[in-house]
């Protein structure tokens, strides 16, 4: 019996329609057996690939970026919770992976990054600003927190003075807490300065930021000291000073 081709090409048809899926389902179990078993060498010619094409491939992204740009942002705006819930959860789990990464990133591009990061804070300088503000707001305690721990983990320039945390916490207790001149803390609730004698490098006591970029500016000089202390006394005769 012979068939037309149309008869042949219906029967074709039909077969096809019929065992579609199955055939779609051997397919996909071939090429994922495929790839579990030649993983590394299929990395390795994508690789070789991307770098042999490297242009080509970004002009075919950037096309495709711009051809389907409105449609991606019309689609994460309305999966924006979904998109935020599904990156937290990702980074929850991979936190110390994604900081080592980003560590090792940073320390090996630290200019270009650096760059970056102060180019995009000059043009975008009030929704940073807003962000940051907006942040500190909601977790007070945690930022309370960060920052004790970070002043904790770096006092000021210990190092260059040949001490430790526990050194300059039992000199800060002899000072009971205050400025060794005025005998007040820091206004801003920074910890207090160690101040040290720049000739021969021994510390001297703990200032409060004013004392310290006083005792600077006059050169750390006693006679300049004295001079200031006249000069108040014969300009400010009626004035009477604080007992501390």
């Amino acid at each position: 019996m012979v068939r037309s081709k149309q008869e042949i090409a219906a029967r074709k048809h039909l077969w096809y329609l019929a065992h579609r899926d199955i055939d779609k389902e051997r397919k996909y179990r071939e090429s994922r057996k495929y790839r579990e078993s030649h993983r590394d060498e299929i990395r390795s010619r994508a690789r070789v690939r991307r770098v042999a094409h490297r242009e080509e491939i970004k002009q075919k992204a950037r096309q495709y970026y711009l051809k389907y740009k409105e449609r991606a942002r019309l689609w994460r705006k309305k999966h924006s919770s979904k998109l935020k819930e599904q990156k937290h959860l990702y980074y929850e789990q991979h936190r110390n992976e994604i900081n080592a990464k980003n560590k090792e990133y940073y320390l090996a591009n630290k200019k270009k990054a650096s760059a970056r990061a102060r180019t995009y804070y000059k043009s975008h300088r009030d929704v940073v600003k807003r962000r940051s503000a907006t942040y500190q707001k909601a977790n007070q305690e945690t930022v309370r927190s960060w920052l004790k721990s970070y002043r904790d983990a770096h006092l000021p320039h210990l190092r260059t003075y040949g001490m430790d945390a526990q050194q300059y916490a039992a000199l800060l207790r002899r000072q009971q807490g205050v400025c060794a001149i005025c005998r007040e803390p820091n206004k801003n609730g920074r910890r207090l300065s160690v101040d040290h004698d720049h000739k021969t490098g021994a510390v001297r006591g703990l200032l409060c930021i004013n004392c310290n970029t006083a005792l600077g500016h006059l050169k750390e000089n006693p006679r300049l000291l004295q001079r200031a202390l006249n000069y108040l006394q014969t300009h400010s005769p009626g004035r009477k000073t604080k007992k501390r």
